[in-house]
């Protein structure tokens, strides 16, 4: 049958997927921690909104991102995650998903079913945050720089020689730097108006052309990759909020 690629396919990327209907961005993300992850949260985990990013059009979609962050010393479930474990899971998931595909079972399976079965997750890893940021500053490079050997493998096998860009990835990656604490990043994210943030956040509009992409994100200050000088200045502000 035809192979369709998922997004950023082979990629160390955040916990995320659509909000699904009736729910919240928060009851979203959470869910998709427990899914994705495996990890045990309770229904109101302590969780505090980073921001809300457009991303760049890939494959004619672009996504409202709604960036959370779960600290480990606030949520004992994040502390005491056992990755070995979870990996161990991951692997039995893949070894399920090819006992289905190799004895043909897995086409008669529903679409519900089939996601179920698929793997989406190979590996869960906890990166410090140079190296993450660099996985991402490297997914812009114009020569393929895979992040691992399965990564260069796998997208060869599909004759692709090139990463989605994982622009706002990195930018709030580098923005989680600027904040000296976890108290400082509960009173920046109380201060947050979802609603007002999301409205800035929304660039683009369904039919926009390529060309009218191109100059709307030229135009925005907010996507351009902040200096070190940048950073050093809004940790700054970011102490004397929290004094």
């Amino acid at each position: 049958g035809n192979v369709h690629l998922m997004r950023y396919p082979g990629e160390f990327v955040f916990a995320g997927g659509t909000v699904d209907k009736g729910e919240s961005p928060l009851t979203a993300a959470r869910r998709e921690l427990v899914e994705e992850f495996g990890l045990l949260l309770p229904e109101d985990p302590v969780a505090h909104l980073l921001n809300i990013r457009q991303t760049r059009p890939v494959k004619n979609t672009s996504n409202v991102m709604f960036n959370f962050v779960v600290t480990a010393e606030e949520n004992p479930d994040v502390a005491e995650f056992d990755i070995a474990a979870a990996n161990e899971r991951l692997q039995q998931r893949r070894d399920q998903f090819a006992m289905c595909v190799a004895d043909g079972s897995f086409e008669s399976l529903s679409k519900e079913e089939k996601e179920a079965v698929a793997p989406e997750v190979r590996e869960i890893v906890w990166l410090d945050l140079v190296e993450a940021v660099s996985h991402a500053y490297t997914s812009m490079h114009k020569e393929f720089t895979p992040v691992n050997e399965f990564q260069r493998a796998a997208l060869e096998e599909h004759g692709v020689h090139k990463r989605d860009p994982l622009f706002i990835t990195m930018l709030s990656l580098l923005e989680l730097e600027t904040f000296p604490s976890t108290a400082a990043l509960l009173a920046h994210s109380k201060a947050i108006s979802m609603e007002e943030a999301r409205a800035k956040a929304e660039y683009y509009q369904s039919g926009v052309t390529l060309e009218e992409v191109k100059q709307i994100y030229a135009s925005l200050s907010d996507n351009r990759v902040p200096t070190a000088s940048d950073l050093k200045r809004l940790k700054e502000e970011r102490s004397r909020a929290c004094l």
